[in-house]
């Protein structure tokens, strides 16, 4: 029964991988299918046909594709570093190369070198370009991390949970604490719901009033900011609050979450001293005055270069 089983499988995902190669005439077509997926920044779904490619065509552009495409596909981000690499080597390689490989450095923990690519992807590319990929950004975060690993603190991490993004709201045991965590349309600003965005929120038990959140805002135009609004004696709400600017970042700052003290406020952000993607940073909040303290890192034993929220 077993081997039937297993026969069976085997045989369902041939033919369904016959069925998804099928819609290509030749190779060409699937060519310029997997450069649109690539351009589209669909790295995922561009990884096994530029897999299939750089097998027949070991060449740089491929080399360079692939490599992006593991960046985003895998768990080990340097899987990718040796494909980039290579591509490199060529002079007339998409510039592009530079950054990615400066990224998969950065996911690695080799700021240095991942500063040397950033800065060699600035060298031969428009200012527009960079501020498209946010490259100062990126090495700004190389240059934290570097202070970071430097200035490690006296910290115990009791527990890490991982989930699904589906299931985050539900991954955490509020039993002592009180209140949910729900992915709510509740505030959302007209560009919100424009680009789709939904944030995550925490809601106290009573007779805390106060929730914050994420928003675009009206526009976009500063990414995602931190919002506060009251809950009103009729249960109304009151109109959203911005944060002050020495919590909001020009770049995204998201995940809000005031504990159950009432005092300590966290917030996940790729601004401040981020050493990359989103790291958690801790501030007070007075309630009285509705005003926060200077915002902190949580240190490299909870933060990575990946996003953490």
């Amino acid at each position: 029964m077993k081997f039937k089983i297993k026969y069976q499988l085997s045989f369902f995902f041939l033919l369904t991988g016959l069925t998804f190669y099928a819609q290509f005439q030749n190779e060409q077509e699937r060519k310029e299918y997997a450069n649109e997926l690539f351009q589209q920044k669909k790295f995922i779904e561009a990884e096994p046909h530029m897999l299939h490619f750089l097998s027949l065509e070991n060449t740089t552009d491929y080399s360079f594709k692939y490599g992006v495409c593991a960046l985003h596909k895998y768990a080990d981000k340097s899987k990718a570093i040796r494909f980039l690499k290579f591509a490199i080597k060529d002079r007339e390689v998409d510039s592009r190369a530079f950054f990615y490989l400066g990224k998969a450095y950065h996911l690695n923990y080799l700021f240095n070198d991942a500063i040397k690519n950033f800065e060699l992807f600035k060298s031969k590319t428009s200012a527009k370009f960079q501020r498209e990929f946010l490259v100062d950004m990126h090495v700004a975060m190389c240059e934290s991390g570097k202070t970071l690993m430097k200035t490690v603190t006296d910290l115990v991490v009791e527990d890490k949970i991982e989930s699904t993004i589906d299931r985050f709201n539900y991954s955490y045991d509020f039993s002592k604490i009180g209140g949910r965590i729900l992915v709510t349309d509740e505030f959302q600003s007209k560009y919100d719901k424009k680009v789709g965005y939904r944030s995550v929120i925490y809601f106290p038990p009573p007779p805390n009033n106060v929730v914050f959140f994420s928003s675009y805002g009206k526009d976009g135009a500063n990414g995602l900011d931190l919002y506060r609004v009251e809950q009103r004696i009729d249960k109304s709400w009151s109109e959203p609050e911005l944060l002050p600017p020495h919590i909001n970042t020009p770049y995204d700052d998201a995940f809000p979450f005031l504990h159950a003290d009432g005092k300590t406020f966290y917030f996940s952000s790729k601004g401040h001293s981020s050493m990359g993607g989103y790291d958690i940073f801790r501030s007070y909040y007075e309630p009285v005055t509705s005003s926060y303290g200077p915002p902190s890192n949580m240190d490299y034993k909870i933060n990575t270069p990946a996003d953490d929220i």
